[in-house]
């Protein structure tokens, strides 16, 4: 079975009251202040530059348990993990020295071919996909095809800027890493395994953003996101949204096989079951090649009406959930989905804090 990673740095526990974070930048080496850097919380469309001084302020309506990202190209990026509970008042980019091109090892595919499956992969190669288009950077996107892993990489020193019309957003990307892991030397579709896509964003509204068409496009994305599984998931309101979830092909209620608490800090605990058969032993010698190495606790198999189907797979015996159906940044790695819901890419990406319009 195809497994697909999609892993991006999220951002969890959100809490309604209104936030203001200040900082200056500095250069880490002069000491001198930084001018123009981009400062945004990762995966929202919360964003400022820093002044003449280097200062900066940023108004948050509300707390957002994400990362504070502070960019400038010709520097590495600072990340500021929980900026809501820990901001310092200075914070210093290190210089990214210009590194010689990498000695290019002889590929059996051109970089247009390479491009054009980076692209389908990366942006998606539904109708939210074939809307994107990479409008700033996409010549610093450094490609190369590794014949012994049989794996094609991606990877930019700068944010990749690209426009989503169907979605009325531009997406500022930093791409930190993007894997294609081929069970043969090839780049079609069907000897495809696995993919992995890490890195963070930041929105921007277009013109067009609160049309009536691009509400019903977001509309349409977010109910077939895995944000809105994990929601629903969470809030036990599956049925609600027609989605079921399966053990092999039997139809399974979700307190029969996972336990979901609320905790302290408004996100909900889910945990699975020990002794029920989606963890039996028959799983223990079966692991999918992935970051964390670790093997499967659990496997459920997903179904939208009646034509949307996913597998998910649980590489943790835990993990939390936000209100927004966002997984905390610990266990999104763990989480490992096939089928429909592996297809959610760049081109059906929403803001962390997106909700439906009422």
């Amino acid at each position: 079975m195809r497994k697909i990673f999609f892993f991006l740095l999220i951002s969890v526990t959100i809490f309604s009251q209104a936030q203001v974070l200040r900082g200056k930048v500095y250069d880490a080496e002069s000491k001198e202040a930084i001018v123009s850097a981009t400062v945004y919380l990762n995966g929202t469309s919360y964003g400022t530059m820093s002044g003449s001084n280097g200062e900066f302020v940023l108004n948050v309506g509300k707390v957002i348990n994400t990362e504070l990202i502070v960019s400038l190209m010709g520097y590495k990026n600072t990340i500021v993990p929980d900026p809501f509970v820990e901001m310092p008042s200075q914070i210093y980019l290190e210089q990214n020295p210009k590194q010689l091109d990498d000695i290019i090892i002889a590929s059996p595919f051109g970089r247009a071919q390479m491009m054009e499956v980076f692209k389908k992969h990366f942006l998606g190669n539904d109708q939210f996909g074939k809307a994107c288009r990479i409008t700033s950077n996409e010549d610093e996107i450094k490609l190369s095809y590794d014949t012994s892993g049989k794996t094609l990489a991606a990877r930019s020193d700068n944010p990749i800027v690209i426009e989503n019309k169907r979605l009325g957003y531009t997406v500022t990307f930093s791409l930190m890493g993007f894997k294609l892991i081929y069970n043969s030397v090839s780049i079609e579709e069907f000897n495809l395994l696995r993919t992995y896509l890490f890195g963070t964003s930041s929105f921007k509204e277009t013109d067009e953003g609160m049309s009536k068409k691009i509400i019903k496009n977001r509309a349409k994305a977010y109910r077939e996101s895995i944000n809105y599984f994990f929601k629903n998931f969470a809030n036990n309101t599956l049925t609600e949204a027609k989605c079921r979830i399966f053990n092999r092909s039997v139809p399974i209620s979700r307190d029969a096989y996972f336990q979901v608490t609320d905790t302290t800090n408004n996100m909900r605990k889910v945990e699975v079951l020990t002794g029920t058969d989606i963890n039996k032993k028959m799983w223990d010698d079966f692991c999918p090649v992935g970051e964390t190495g670790e093997k499967i606790e659990a496997k459920i198999n997903i179904l939208y009406g009646k034509k949307f189907q996913s597998s998910l797979i649980l590489n943790t015996k835990s993990f939390l959930i936000d209100e927004y159906g966002n997984v905390d940044n610990v266990n999104i790695r763990k989480l490992i989905f096939s089928g429909f819901l592996s297809n959610n890419r760049i081109g059906r990406m929403l803001p962390f804090d997106f909700e439906l319009e009422q």
